[in-house]
């Protein structure tokens, strides 16, 4: 892609994007005035709601949908741009880039949204700074969370060249990623759950994972996607058709 259709591309995206991402924080500000926060924290009531589920995933699906297209796209397309990059590791550097950038702008707009969402709600309307600081907190974790998944895309596109299988993959794994802790695995220890901010230590005393060990983890599952398939560039070679 170059500048302008890549400009293009984020616009188009964003426009696509907000009336889903409205919806989202209307759901999360209505369930925060009952309890903070809400449906933002994840599905982490007992026992197993679909309809949570549902929503949990509606959260995921634009950005991963649209990281996973980006990404296809730009390896069908690669035997024709690699020459312009001359070197396959400047190639792709620029690719996970991009299809990173594309998360982190989805997740900002989401906090955009939700600031100015969540004070219409009544209980809400005198928001503090400590529960605006919270607010930013979980979109850090829930974007750390979404960027890890879409490293797992990667690698399975790039290693099964399944680029729809790799999307459904991660969504059925979000979807039963919190029976493990239904049957006992404390949130700790399971990263399926690593996004939902209730299972974390700031609302759970004991089992609960920490925010700080987890967006390390996440931050260090998005480097292994970017660097390690250079090690054996045949990977990478492979999933463009070279």
């Amino acid at each position: 892609m170059n500048r302008k259709t890549v400009i293009t591309f984020y616009l188009i995206f964003s426009a696509l994007c907000l009336p889903v991402l409205w919806l989202i924080c209307w759901h999360h500000g209505a369930t925060a005035a009952i309890s903070w926060p809400g449906s933002l924290g994840g599905p982490t009531e007992p026992g197993y709601n679909p309809v949570d589920i549902l929503w949990w995933l509606l959260l995921f699906t634009p950005v991963w949908g649209a990281c996973g297209g980006l990404f296809s796209t730009e390896l069908c397309t690669a035997r024709y741009v690699l020459p312009r990059y001359g070197r396959l590791r400047r190639w792709w550097f620029f690719l996970i880039g991009r299809t990173m950038s594309v998360n982190l702008l989805y997740f900002v707009l989401l906090t955009i949204i939700n600031i100015f969402c969540f004070p219409k709600s009544a209980a809400l309307e005198n928001m503090d700074a400590p529960m605006m600081f919270s607010l930013v907190r979980i979109s850090v974790i829930l974007w750390a969370h979404s960027s890890a998944m879409i490293s797992i895309m990667i690698w399975i596109v790039i290693l099964s060249q399944q680029h729809t299988m790799a999307l459904f993959f991660i969504l059925v794994m979000q979807a039963l990623g919190k029976i493990p802790v239904i049957m006992g695995c404390p949130p700790a220890l399971n990263p399926l759950v690593w996004g939902m901010y209730g299972y974390s230590t700031d609302c759970m005393s004991a089992g609960g994972f920490s925010p700080g060990f987890v967006l390390i983890a996440e931050i260090l599952c998005v480097l292994s996607a970017a660097v390690l398939p250079l090690l054996k560039k045949s990977f990478i070679l492979r999933s463009v058709g070279l």
